[in-house]
């Protein structure tokens, strides 16, 4: 066995007793090494509960584990059938603030507490067109993007203005919540911390 091989391993058995005590009973976890790798690659798989699996691909000892690691979200990416159509609804109706980039298919969005939303044109193929009455909400979505608002009704009004959908708000734990739609109908809520329908 060679140095480097040697040395993977040493490091793979460590990664992977980390990875079973981080990933505790209520999952499974594998962490593979590749011997032949210079910069020591390991490949994190965790199944949870639910079945569902998470793989994270990183390389070298020194850039540590990946559950020591905790990830950052960056920005949530929407693809878009009009790309300024898009970026027009959100800097317009919900104050995003558009980032110079270097690619004529993609617009970074940005909000004033530092959230960002990149808009990628999508392919032509995979583009259904908008109706011509507005969009359509999309109600085959596991994903809503949550804006917190301080003032729901002017920003519920902004949103339709911007030709979005927006259904009546409604009241949780002392919240206010709306259920609405961008331009192109991907689904969006509103949240007005402390109000209630009435004075929202």
């Amino acid at each position: 066995m060679t140095a480097r091989s040697t040395r993977s391993s040493t490091v793979g058995d460590e990664h992977r007793q980390n990875a079973a005590r981080a990933a505790g009973p209520a999952a499974r976890t594998e962490v593979d090494l590749d011997p032949d790798c210079p910069y020591s690659l390991w490949r994190y798989v965790r199944t949870d509960l639910t079945g569902s699996r998470l793989c994270i691909v990183g390389g070298g000892a020194s850039a540590g584990l990946p559950w020591g690691m905790p990830a950052r979200l960056t920005h949530a990416l929407i693809f878009a059938a009009d790309l300024e159509r898009l970026a027009t609804f959100y800097a317009g109706a919900l104050g995003f603030q558009r980032e110079a980039t270097a690619h004529p298919s993609v617009v970074m969005l940005r909000a004033a507490g530092g959230a960002a939303i990149a808009l990628h044109q999508a392919p032509p193929h995979a583009v259904e067109p908008l109706p011509p009455d507005g969009p359509r909400r999309r109600e085959d979505t596991a994903l809503k993007l949550c804006f917190e608002v301080d003032d729901l009704t002017a920003s519920r009004q902004a949103v339709l203005d911007h030709g979005g959908l927006a259904d009546p708000p409604w009241a949780w734990a002392g919240d206010t919540y709306c259920e609405c739609a961008d331009a192109e109908g991907n689904v969006v809520q509103l949240i007005g911390r402390g109000a209630t329908p009435a004075t929202a």
